[in-house]
């Protein structure tokens, strides 16, 4: 774990989450706006710790992104 965090500069946690996090923005683009669904299918099994890590990444929850995503489509 040392070793990964030297030289990722990310703890693997922190990066495995981020992976997570970047495959739901994926699935919320191409139209899959369950919010369960899809943080279950990114491998969140709790939502509110979804939701904390979503808006520590992206600064907002993804409910807001959602949002944001149907209005810069229309």
């Amino acid at each position: 774990m040392r070793f990964f965090k030297k030289h990722m500069n990310m703890t693997c946690i922190q990066y495995i989450n981020n992976i997570r996090l970047e495959k739901a923005v994926a699935l919320f683009e191409h139209g899959n706006t369950s919010i369960l669904e899809v943080s279950l299918s990114v491998g969140f099994h709790n939502l509110s710790y979804f939701y904390r890590a979503f808006k520590a990444k992206y600064h907002m929850t993804p409910l807001a992104f959602i949002k944001r995503l149907e209005l810069d489509s229309v």
